[in-house]
């Protein structure tokens, strides 16, 4: 695989990996009120790990 092929697919398993978290943090605020900060594509980045990405493929 090309590396800027990886790289667009890495970028959109972050993207896909975030918003899949922030649909579980949108509806615990919807049932309880409280605020919680949703997450950015950065944070998931760098709290993921280059080899936990790699299992995904």
């Amino acid at each position: 695989m090309k590396s800027e092929k990886f790289k667009l697919a890495l970028v959109e398993i972050i993207w896909l990996i975030t918003l899949l978290a922030n649909q579980l943090i949108k509806i615990y605020n919807l049932k309880n009120k409280d605020e919680k900060e949703e997450l950015t594509t950065e944070y998931v980045e760098l709290m993921t790990s280059p080899l936990q990405l790699a299992e995904y493929k």
